[in-house]
């Protein structure tokens, strides 16, 4: 049910229904929501919770240059780490959106100076492609490959065919490199070079 995915007739009461299922509202939700950064702070303190939102965070990198959209290319590792954030200060849920996104029970409204560190740590949560693009994979059946759908296999191109050689013609020369000539001087810099060497292991 963590990841399982809604039909596109039934998105707003199939969404509400996970929401419940995995975090009900009477055993996450308070009356005030607590600054995402306290929280982070909060999470720090314990060990177990300090060690899965680091995974998190690792695991579930986003990066923009990948077919993926993950840094590290692993839908698992990102769904795995993000399923031990439940549990925890930061266990997050999926918000009431159209799209695929989470969030741990936190917001930014009393953040002061720290606003932007603090959209930049929620943003992890609320817009990330790779873990979006996980989630997809996993409920649609295509995590198997990272790349949104089994990945293309590459295919080695085949060999050209061997020159055809016409009846009576003469077989194909090689080409050879020419040979090397050796001059009066380099023949005495090796003499020298020689007789120098022989005269130290005389002595």
């Amino acid at each position: 049910m963590l990841f399982c995915s809604c039909p596109p007739g039934d998105q707003s009461a199939c969404s509400e229904r996970r929401r419940q299922t995995i975090v009900p509202v009477c055993s996450y939700e308070d009356k005030e929501r607590p600054n995402c950064l306290v929280l982070q702070e909060s999470c720090k303190t314990n060990y177990i919770c300090r060690s899965r939102l680091a995974d998190f965070f690792a695991n579930c990198q986003p990066e923009p240059r990948s077919l993926s959209g993950c840094l590290k290319e692993n839908y698992a590792d990102c769904l795995l780490s993000y399923s031990g954030l439940i549990g925890t200060v930061m266990t997050p849920n999926y918000l009431r959106s159209p799209k695929i996104s989470v969030s741990p029970y936190c917001d930014c409204s009393s953040s002061g100076n720290s606003k932007d560190d603090c959209d930049k740590f929620t943003e992890f949560f609320t817009d990330n492609t790779c873990l979006r693009n996980a989630i997809q994979a996993f409920g649609n059946g295509t995590d198997v490959g990272v790349c949104g759908s089994p990945c293309p296999r590459y295919k080695q191109p085949p060999l050209p065919p061997p020159p055809t050689r016409r009846p009576g013609s003469a077989p194909p020369t090689l080409w050879m490199p020419p040979p090397r000539t050796t001059t009066t001087s380099t023949l005495e810099t090796r003499a020298s070079t020689t007789s120098v060497a022989a005269y130290r292991l005389r002595n």
